[in-house]
């Protein structure tokens, strides 16, 4: 009985540890233009260690989730055929951007998703000035 207690409360501490991601929750307008760079194949390329891919997945808050990411530690061969050198490096209409973009700037680029000017990640509201 206490072998099953302990696998139990294992199993659910790596699944809680699993579903938080740390970063605060973005406003649903960024979450929809989250989604809207996926739709559109927008691909942001990072490390997990890399501080400024930290940044970057900040400026989207929890709606990160539902940007396509692919992990150069983990799939250096995807990052290596992408030409990737170095992180985070966003791939938008065939395009290739390095370094922490700021949101609007993903919009402009992309030319298919759109974010309103005052869009709120944690419990700030930010413009296009600071995003």
């Amino acid at each position: 009985m206490k072998k099953l207690f302990l696998t139990l409360f294992v199993l659910s501490a790596l699944l809680i540890s699993a579903c938080s991601t740390g970063l605060p929750p973005a406003s649903p307008e960024v979450h929809a233009f989250a989604e809207c760079l996926t739709e559109n194949e927008v691909i942001m390329y990072g490390t997990d260690w890399c501080p400024f891919c930290q940044q970057q997945k900040e400026l989207f808050g929890d709606a990160f989730n539902s940007v396509m990411y692919v992990n150069c530690e983990t799939n250096p061969s995807a990052c290596n055929a992408a030409g990737v050198r170095s992180y985070p490096t966003w791939l938008v209409d065939g395009q290739m951007y390095s370094g922490v973009q700021q949101l609007y700037q993903l919009a402009q680029n992309s030319g298919a998703c759109s974010l309103a000017p005052q869009a709120v990640v944690g419990d700030e509201e930010i413009g296009n000035d600071n995003l």
